[in-house]
């Protein structure tokens, strides 16, 4: 397909998304007269539960001053920082909605890739968080999970589309501002199957309005040895139920493999209303044995939209990427994605 014709149906398809988009808006409004009905009652149970938190936060600060651990300001911007973050992440579909998940959750995705330049990708996924029973939580069975994100860092090296893990994960200390757990399970790639074992450990803490989450995986497996993966999340809300900033920097080392792999991405979520949100994302892979140690750079704007179903979400998001591997030159690209959820979505919580 020449650049020309790419462009045309690149340009196409990004004007119909405005063009679909104020009738999504009418579609919405025809719910806000509902909305204005209770907004009297909303208010009065603001009111009553401002009043009750305040109670809880005076309790909870004399009983943190009698054990000498966080302040009222600490704990006041932890639950608004990472209360954001697990909203934003529901809603955008981030990949810690399965792995750090409590209940059971499954995903089903359907991704369709269009670059300039490159052959048209279909890439179907099944990912799921299984709480086996009478664990307390502790036990769980991960099918395709805790591995990355399509069109990120574990896709991009290793190549895995066609690729399944299936592992136990046991928890032996697990809250909201940390866990730590151990792995064991197989992965089978191209017909042949390893088994693995490892370590996860997980940190988040807040500094005034920021909050700090690292990441990291080691695990041993059966035909590339150690691998280790490390993931630095910095964030912060923007906009109090609006808008959120994210920055992951993610890195991943193999004993088998030279240098050392690498992704950048800053991205700001922004919702618009209960069913639409929009994410500009700036993404850069490196590798430090490249020459030009930048592998690929790109940019994305994603506009994400729930339908009829809580569990059921459509993205579309066009964007422009630079690869060393064609010289950097700029090529145009557009994905399609649905997102269906399942399994105890109680926590699954959207504004």
């Amino acid at each position: 397909m020449s650049a020309v014709n790419f462009k045309t149906i690149f340009l196409f398809l990004l004007s119909s998304v405005f063009l679909i988009m104020p009738v999504v808006n009418a579609q919405d409004s025809e719910q806000s007269t509902e909305t204005e009905l209770n907004t009297n009652q909303q208010t009065v149970n603001k009111e009553i539960d401002d009043i009750k938190g305040k109670e809880e936060s005076e309790d909870d600060l004399q009983s943190e001053d009698e054990n000498g651990t966080v302040g009222r300001s600490h704990k006041f911007f932890s639950k608004s920082v990472l209360g954001a973050a697990n909203s934003m992440d529901a809603f955008f579909g981030s990949e810690r909605t399965i792995s750090e998940a409590n209940k059971t959750r499954i995903r089903i995705r359907f991704d369709f890739d269009f670059e300039q330049d490159e052959d048209f990708e279909f890439t179907p996924l099944l990912r799921a968080n299984i709480s086996l029973p009478r664990t307390q939580d502790r036990l769980h069975l991960f099918i395709n999970g805790d591995e990355g994100d399509a069109g990120e860092l574990e896709t991009d090296i290793e190549d895995n589309s066609d690729s399944g893990t299936f592992f136990l994960r046991y928890y032996f200390y697990k809250t909201p501002w940390g866990s730590a757990a151990t792995d064991t399970g197989i992965r089978i790639r191209s017909s042949t199957v390893a088994w693995f074992g490892g370590v996860r450990g997980r940190l988040y803490r807040t500094y005034g309005q920021w909050g700090f989450r690292i990441t990291d995986r080691f695990r041993w497996f059966t035909d590339r040895k150690f691998t280790n993966d490390t993931r630095l999340d910095i964030e912060r809300v923007i906009i109090s139920q609006k808008t959120f900033f994210r920055s992951s920097t993610k890195g991943r080392w193999f004993q088998k493999k030279e240098g050392y792999f690498m992704e950048q991405k800053f991205t700001v979520f922004h919702i618009i209303n209960k069913k639409l949100g929009l994410a500009p994302e700036w993404r850069t892979l490196a590798e430090t044995q490249l020459d030009d140690f930048i592998k690929e750079t790109r940019l994305r704007f994603r506009i994400r939209r729930n339908v009829k179903w809580k569990w059921l979400f459509v993205e579309i998001a066009p964007g422009v990427v630079w690869k060393e591997e064609n010289d950097f030159d700029t090529n145009f690209a557009i994905r399609f994605r649905i997102d269906a959820y399942f399994g105890n979505l109680s926590k699954l919580k959207l504004f």
